[in-house]
């Protein structure tokens, strides 16, 4: 249904190269060289923003995934849905799901959550069909379902 679909944030611009890419995401949530470390409360968890872990998720230059730094910090804030996978190594992921209006994609952040309590998180945006295969684990809280 689509009043789900929450609307669109702004596209931010392409990085040129790997240090526009992050300077782009570290100013989304709020982390520079001099604070390098933020925590951030979200919907049901607190989650701590490293800039020396972020880099991993601008590395693919081709995908510009900086340009949806926007759209991941409102699928935080706002999610569709909220899901718990857990593993056997005794980590476990919340994923959370953003769908928005009038656009191709949507987006899924990942917060991996070690068992020594280390976060590093990512996220992708994607088409909606390719979502399905992140909803695993188990559903914590859906908007549909209030």
């Amino acid at each position: 249904s689509s009043e789900y679909f929450q609307t669109k944030p702004e596209l931010l611009v392409h990085g040129e190269n790997d240090s526009d890419a992050l300077n782009t995401l570290a100013t989304v949530f709020g982390v520079t060289p001099e604070n390098p470390i933020v925590t951030l409360k979200i919907f049901q968890l607190e989650i701590t923003i490293n800039i020396n872990l972020l880099s991993h998720i601008v590395e693919k230059r081709t995908n510009g995934r900086e340009r949806f730094a926007l759209f991941a910090k409102q699928a935080l804030m706002q999610p569709h849905e909220v899901w718990l996978v857990k593993y056997d190594d005794g980590s476990y992921r919340y994923i959370y799901i953003a769908l928005f209006s009038d656009s191709k994609y949507h987006i899924a952040v990942i917060i991996n959550i070690m068992a020594d309590g280390n976060i590093l998180w990512n996220y992708m945006n994607s088409e909606l069909r390719s979502l399905d295969r992140l909803r695993v684990g188990e559903l914590l809280y859906c908007s549909s379902q209030k």
